[in-house]
């Protein structure tokens, strides 16, 4: 999914098709000096059609007067080619009536020039055609790019948490989980998701790889290919986080990590245990008071040296606890002032959300609040999640 190559006009392939090898090797001459040297030469229609398959020529300068197969019949063939329909075809003739000149656009010449050739103007025609060929290739690139990325984009959207399953676990655990996920304008590396653990445990993470591009998603989709075929530890997930490390260090280009938060909220023991390597610090609160703190994520990111050890870190979690994880583009992403969030603009605009009925929106307000106060775009995936245990009367 990389953009190829910008191609300059030097490096356009010409074919030049004239039975006069004079004219062919003197048109190759003016072009040559005018920096356009890659060409190939054919002396009649049927040469040329071989030559176009062989040279897969950026534009074609071609006689009408040959033997064996004029330009007319060559330019019959040539467009009934679906792979050779966009070619610039420059006709030079010293045909000059109207009837000729319609009939060999109509044949499907792109331009033409009157024998004898100004030097000027053959090259003024060329690099105009090969700039508007040049100019089309790059807009069918970019296009062809974004439905790419895109799909990858999708792809990415589909490995997270359904809202059916979200809905199931809320229902079950009184534990209500929203999230906001939104790219950037590039793939970036953001993944975030639960694990069903037991009838009263729900693991919960949240991961963002370094870099940004097709690397940082590929990179997303190793990972969940890692972690379903790997089992959390119940009450555990220091030992999770090790594992992780390990099976994920030779997956990785080198230089390539991931930072990643995993926590287990028990609501039997109303627990919450959690590791992290060197994710951004989480927010801890009780619904209903403005006392929110955030609690140590340091940690060597996964993938950076094998057999790292990581810290487990126990918080109390009763009903009407909340639990406020984020990717770094949220206290990274410049707003009011050219300033980033600090931790006090973080609690403050997490609070603000969430103190205002309904406290089911306190998401979008929260993410609505940081785009009012954003000067200006995205420049990586930005993901929140927000899981609330419910307080049942």
């Amino acid at each position: 999914m990389n953009g190829a190559t910008p191609i300059l006009i030097n490096d356009c392939r010409v074919l030049i098709i004239d039975d006069n090898e004079h004219s062919r090797h003197l048109i190759g001459s003016i072009l040559a000096a005018a920096n356009i040297p890659i060409q190939e030469f054919a002396g009649d229609g049927l040469e040329g059609l071989a030559k176009v398959s062989s040279f897969e020529p950026d534009i074609i300068v071609l006689d009408i007067m040959m033997p064996r197969m004029d330009g007319l019949e060559f330019l019959n063939h040539l467009r009934r080619n679906p792979n050779w329909g966009t070619i610039p075809v420059l006709v030079q003739t010293a045909l000059g009536s109207p009837e000729d000149r319609n009939r060999i656009y109509q044949a499907g010449a792109t331009d033409m020039l009157t024998k004898p050739i100004s030097a000027g103007e053959l090259i003024m025609r060329v690099r105009t055609h090969l700039e508007n060929r040049l100019l089309t290739r790059s807009y069918q690139n970019r296009l062809r790019l974004e439905a790419e990325i895109n799909a990858a984009r999708q792809m990415q959207e589909a490995l997270l948490p359904p809202l059916a399953l979200l809905e199931e676990i809320r229902l079950r655990t009184s534990i209500r989980i929203d999230s906001h996920f939104e790219t950037s304008s590039e793939l970036g590396g953001d993944y975030w998701g639960v694990h069903d653990l037991a009838e009263d445990q729900l693991g919960i993470f949240t991961v963002d790889f370094s870099g940004h591009g097709v690397g940082a998603a590929l990179n997303t989709f190793r990972l969940h290919a890692v972690m379903s075929n790997l089992r959390p530890h119940d009450d555990d997930p220091a030992a999770y986080l090790a594992a992780l490390n390990n099976q994920l260090k030779p997956l990785l280009p080198s230089g390539q990590f991931a930072t990643i938060f995993y926590g287990i909220i028990n609501t039997r023991k109303n627990s919450l245990i959690y590791s992290a390597a060197g994710s951004p610090f989480p927010l801890i609160g009780r619904q209903g008071s403005a006392d929110i703190k955030a609690h140590d994520a340091g940690g060597l990111p996964l993938a950076m040296k094998k057999d790292a050890a990581y810290e487990n870190r126990h918080v109390d979690f009763p009903p009407g606890s909340f639990l406020f994880l984020y990717s770094d583009a949220l206290i990274e992403t410049a707003v009011t002032d050219g300033a980033v969030l600090d931790e006090d603009d973080l609690k403050a605009l997490l609070w603000k959300s969430m103190e205002t009925e309904p406290e089911a929106a306190a998401l979008e307000r929260l993410t609505g609040k940081f785009h009012e106060m954003m000067t200006g775009s995205l420049d990586d995936d930005l993901t929140v999640v927000l899981a609330r245990r419910e307080t049942i009367y």
